[in-house]
């Protein structure tokens, strides 16, 4: 699905969600001209990034965080794929 094939509606409301104040990395100009695609895997790549700083945060043995996250990460995906099969 092209960009410009979007509802104005949704692309109103992914906008918002794009710009909304709760990021830590603030859109500038050279970011908002980018494809909006683009834009929602760098808000992605945030969420990512947070998760893994409060898993990591909240897990008390940090030698073996790495293993232990990719782990629990590859769980959660062989359940998702399983609701959706």
């Amino acid at each position: 699905m092209g960009e410009c094939n979007i509802n104005p509606a949704w692309r109103k409301l992914i906008e918002k969600f794009i710009s909304h104040k709760v990021w830590f990395s603030t859109e500038s100009s050279f970011y908002s001209k980018q494809m909006l695609h683009l834009r929602l895997e760098r808000r992605l790549t945030e969420m990512k990034e947070r998760k893994k700083k409060i898993a990591r945060m909240s897990f008390h043995n940090l030698d073996g965080f790495e293993e232990d996250f990719k782990k629990q990460e590859l769980k959660k995906q062989m359940i998702i794929v399983g609701f959706s099969s």
